[in-house]
């Protein structure tokens, strides 16, 4: 599922998908989005958009968790005895 896995070593997807309704799939393989990529120089620069745009957005989720846990944990004061 998705562009980035076209563009990334060993095709590794970055995300999972989880279908829960019926739908239907439409697949490419590499070799003719290649053929698509380079006969049609829209396509392309749209492709470049589009997988640039999609490392952005994921880099910003990223930093974003990490920004959430480097938010110190509220102290917890407890009762001592003895």
């Amino acid at each position: 599922m998705g562009e980035l896995g076209f563009l990334t070593p060993n095709n590794r997807r970055t995300a999972t998908i989880e279908c829960i309704d019926a739908g239907q799939v439409l697949t490419i393989e590499y070799d003719k989005l290649l053929e698509i990529y380079f006969q049609n120089p829209e396509f392309g620069y749209y492709f470049l958009i589009l997988t640039s745009q999609r490392l952005l957005e994921n880099n910003e989720k990223l930093e974003a968790i990490i920004a959430q846990s480097k938010v110190a944990p509220p102290v917890t004061i407890a009762n001592v005895t003895g």
